[in-house]
């Protein structure tokens, strides 16, 4: 039982945070008087109007998920190859065997790394073009929506209107980090 007992504390304090997060939604769920809080469209509405911006790179995802893969690949690998050299100091010391074991190892380590590199690189890349997108057709639909002679009179805040954009962009980023992070956590859990 002492060996379950890290897992256990640890699951407790998660289970903690849970259960405190869960709480203050619930306390929180029918305020509407937090500031900006502007927004009347149902989520699903959101996400089919993003969706038509990330449509047109679903090879870029599909990439990104083949490179988790290989990401994922090695950190199941890694115990198994650690274990098995493990194994050779103890049992049997050959450094031939040894060195080809560290060297797959070491392999395996830096393509994870590049995996990871280049998973990160198009994910960004990604998203900045989609939010430029989405910028270009928000900026089309204010010139195109509201008459020039507005433009003149009235104080049209492009600079709160591109603030606005760009903490969009970073939850959009955010909203792809935490959906690549998916299969990971997935396979954190069932690794236990």
């Amino acid at each position: 039982m002492r060996e379950y007992l890290p897992l256990l504390f640890v699951g407790a304090v998660v289970g903690v945070f849970s259960l405190i997060f869960l709480l203050a939604w619930w306390w929180d769920r029918h305020r509407k008087t937090v500031p900006d809080f502007d927004r009347h469209i149902p989520d699903g509405e959101i996400i089919r109007r993003l969706a038509k911006y990330a449509l047109p790179y679903k090879k870029e995802f599909l990439l990104v998920l083949v490179i988790m893969l290989a990401s994922i690949a090695y950190d199941l690998a890694s115990p198994l190859i650690v274990g098995r050299i493990e194994e050779l100091i103890k049992n049997r010391f050959e450094p031939s065997a040894l060195l080809r074991w560290v060297a797959l190892y070491a392999g395996i380590l830096i393509v994870s790394m590049v995996c990871t590199y280049f998973q990160a690189i198009i994910l960004q890349k990604t998203g900045q073009k989609i939010l430029s997108a989405l910028r270009e057709n928000l900026f089309t639909h204010i010139y195109l929506r509201i008459p020039r002679k507005n433009f003149a009179t009235y104080s049209v805040q492009f600079s709160s209107i591109s603030a606005k954009t760009h903490e969009h962009q970073q939850k959009f980023l955010q909203f792809l980090r935490h959906l690549a992070a998916i299969p990971w956590s997935l396979h954190e859990y069932h690794s236990f």
